[in-house]
């Protein structure tokens, strides 16, 4: 009797952490891949192209689409050339603050455990929309994104088959001016208007006193569900500031 119950107990102990570890989600681990960033391509100051690369492997039919999160930073500072990370802080000292903040999420050596959404949303950083609400980035595209000063009529996304002008969030619900178009004004570049209730996408900057200039720096990220429909994100990548062109349109 005494050996009958040291094997059940015994059977017990293995069947028990087998049955935790079986439920435990290991199995069922969602990893969206990121965009490797040596893959953007950054002309000037002004525009960018992106590979939206296919998803792979068991966790891409979680996949959804890609997502570009944004923020606009008033400066005054006019910088032609690419903006390299050194040129950030004398742009907005926020914008570099900012930035370093996002540094540990964008390492790819680190663990994705992170609710990327949620360290976004911190950092008031927004999705960007599109004015066709139609659009979306699809994997397997190649997209730019063209803020330069002749882009027609406005700041657009491009890809091989269509574009549609670029628009700031729709979760913005107050936004000056309430085109919502990513062009430089006094409306947009306002330090009374940048706040929470107003411009909530801009941070403005009152040590300005002179031309008043913005600019916008993107993060994108691969975006899905999980089993429970809760939203999952990838690493997200820096593709980089842009000086938005001069208009009222």
């Amino acid at each position: 009797m005494k050996n009958l119950f040291f094997i059940f107990s015994k059977s017990l102990f293995i069947i028990i952490p087998a049955v935790i570890l079986g439920t435990c989600g290991i199995d069922d681990y969602i990893y969206l891949a990121p965009i490797p960033r040596d893959t953007i391509l950054v002309d000037l100051n002004n525009k960018v192209t992106i590979p939206l690369p296919s998803q792979s492997g068991a966790s891409a039919s979680y996949f959804r689409n890609y997502e570009i999160y944004y923020r606009i930073y008033v400066s005054g500072r006019m910088e032609l050339g690419t903006i390299e990370e050194g040129l950030l802080s004398s742009i907005s000292t926020s914008l570099y603050s900012d930035y370093s903040a996002m540094q540990p999420y964008t390492n790819v050596e680190t663990s994705t455990a992170t609710n990327v959404g949620t360290v976004l949303s911190n950092l008031k950083y927004f999705p960007l929309d599109f004015e066709d609400t139609n659009y979306e980035l699809r994997q397997n595209y190649t997209v730019t994104l063209d803020f330069s000063p002749t882009s027609v009529p406005e700041p657009s996304i491009i890809d091989p088959s269509r574009q549609s002008p670029l628009v700031r969030s729709s979760l913005v619900t107050n936004p000056a001016p309430n085109n919502r178009y990513f062009l430089n004004n006094a409306d947009l570049n306002s330090n009374a208007n940048a706040v929470a209730t107003r411009n909530a996408d801009v941070q403005g900057n009152t040590a300005i006193t002179a031309e008043r200039y913005t600019y916008v720096a993107l993060y994108i990220v691969a975006t899905g569900r999980d089993s429970n429909y809760s939203p999952i994100f990838s690493k997200p990548t820096f593709v980089g500031v842009f000086l938005l062109p001069d208009g009222t349109r």
